[in-house]
């Protein structure tokens, strides 16, 4: 992803066309503002896509987590049909924020998700089957999507740098502060889904803890059943 960013930001790039010994061109060529623009969009897509791999991600985690936990519920006894049933129905689901309600509902595992995961898994689907545009079924507030994750702020004295920057000059000494933020994005129904490579590394932050809380309960929950390391050989 990084690499396609790159390019899109490269001003000397002047052709969009595909490169070939042969080919048949039924359009003029475009102009550099044409071009730049062909980059814009570009790097959209290659943003949205980043979340949409990153939302896929999590799903199949999240398939890992509910097929571990429900497996180790009978453990030492005999597995049930029903216990199957179950694990291959939760993959069927087609919504992170499901998955992650239904391993709350079931195991007592909730991560708060559903201050995050909801609009994301939203924006996942509008980018997957509507080309980015945020439809009626998209929106998760009357004709809108909203959009919520966790995201870096950095003080310097007084100064609150919450958002792209450019590099900062410190003074030797200087004290700066680095802890989470909220972040936010409301997105009109009928319009594109478009986020910033920095948005995105912000959002990887989010799932990641989401992700990582998942596992530090489902460790918890495992240990109230009676299961855990062995304990070490001495």
């Amino acid at each position: 992803m990084a690499l396609g960013v790159r390019v899109s930001n490269d001003e000397t790039v002047a052709s969009v066309a595909l490169d070939g010994n042969f080919q048949i061109q039924f359009m003029a060529d475009l102009t550099v503002e044409q071009v730049r623009d062909v980059q814009r969009n570009f790097r959209v897509w290659i943003v949205g896509n980043g979340l949409r791999e990153l939302d896929q991600a999590a799903s199949l985690f999240a398939d890992s987590v509910f097929k571990g936990l429900t497996l180790a519920r009978f453990h030492e006894q005999r597995l049930p049909q029903a216990a199957l049933d179950r694990i291959e129905a939760f993959k069927k689901k087609t919504n992170v924020a499901d998955k992650f309600a239904s391993i709350a509902d079931e195991f007592g595992i909730d991560t708060n998700f559903r201050v995050h995961m909801p609009g994301l898994s939203k924006a996942r689907n509008a980018l997957t089957h509507n080309m980015g545009i945020v439809g009626p079924l998209h929106c998760t507030y009357p004709d809108e999507l909203r959009l919520s994750w966790i995201g870096f702020e950095f003080e310097v004295g007084d100064q609150v740098i919450a958002a792209d920057f450019e590099p900062l000059r410190l003074e030797k000494d200087q004290l700066v502060r680095v802890g989470p933020g909220p972040r936010n994005r409301i997105i009109p129904v009928n319009r594109p889904i478009e986020l910033s490579p920095h948005d995105l590394n912000e959002i990887c932050l989010t799932y990641w803890w989401h992700a990582q809380k998942l596992i530090g309960e489902a460790g918890r929950v495992l240990k109230q059943w009676g299961i855990g390391p062995a304990d070490p050989v001495p």
